[in-house]
């Protein structure tokens, strides 16, 4: 509801009439509440190539109604942009290119490129956005600033490496009726951290050997509290011939079993 009138609206991408990529807000009947357009390229976007992105709508700003946070690229990997649009009118709040702020790490990325997650981060009874790509951890509040930075590059959360392209998933991991922060489907390691981004637990840091899969989560033991599933692991690193499937307990990391499937692994 990003006009907060009480009625749910869809929110699709378009190509404008000089070509221009175009977000448009539609209500139940398909009328346009409000359209933005942004320079760069419409219609259906290659691979890391410049246009839209994704988009997600929260209580960024305020409770009553529902902002937009989209991410564009401008060219191919490492040129994205954050953009928070007013979500009553379509109208740019604030645009942002940087990832992490300065001097949180040796390494400065643009805005992150991949799915985010959005919650009240910080209990303030607003939504933020948490990010973690490629290798950056960060946490995005409704003004445009960063709430926290923490580097995942070379060993600054998870021991062993520089793990890229996780996405986050938030649960309460730890069944302590905390949230905690899934480090998921990147192709070296797994792992969970705290929400201020301290580790909890991570797999070895190994390439191609941890698939590019987001992670399933449920409790499959019937014990209570979550684990994880994990498809398209390779047999050993590098190795897809064979695909397995491990299932790990999501409160301590530990494999709980491991099933070998046909097909090839999935391991980037």
């Amino acid at each position: 509801d990003v006009d907060g009138n009480g009625t749910l609206e869809t929110l699709f991408a378009a190509e404008g009439a000089a070509g221009e990529a175009r977000l448009i807000a539609a209500a139940s009947d398909g009328t346009a509440v409000w359209t933005h357009d942004f320079d760069v390229p419409g219609g259906t976007r290659q691979w890391n190539q410049p246009g839209l992105t994704l988009w997600r709508t929260g209580h960024f700003r305020s409770t009553e109604y529902e902002d937009v946070l989209v991410q564009l690229m401008r060219g191919s990997g490492g040129t994205g942009e954050f953009q928070l649009l007013d979500g009553r009118t379509g109208a740019l709040v604030w645009t942002r290119t940087y990832g992490n702020s300065a001097g949180s790490s040796p390494v400065l990325r643009n805005a992150g490129e991949a799915q985010m997650v959005v919650y009240d981060w910080d209990g303030d009874g607003l939504d933020e956005a948490v990010n973690v790509h490629p290798d950056m951890f960060y946490v995005v509040d409704g003004d445009g600033d960063n709430l926290i930075d923490r580097s995942i590059y070379n060993g600054g959360v998870f021991a062993g490496g520089s793990p890229l392209y996780g996405t986050p998933i938030v649960a309460d991991f730890l069944n302590n009726q905390t949230d905690s922060i899934l480090f998921a489907g990147g192709y070296s390691q797994l792992g969970l951290m705290t929400k201020s981004g301290v580790d909890v637990w991570h797999t070895p840091f190994i390439y191609d050997n941890t698939p590019g899969f987001i992670q399933g989560v449920g409790d499959v033991d019937g014990d209570g509290d979550l684990d994880l599933l994990s498809v398209g692991h390779p047999s050993s690193p590098g190795v897809d011939t064979q695909s397995r499937f491990h299932a790990y307990d999501a409160k301590t990391g530990a494999l709980l079993w491991s099933v070998n499937l046909p097909g090839r692994a999935h391991a980037p």
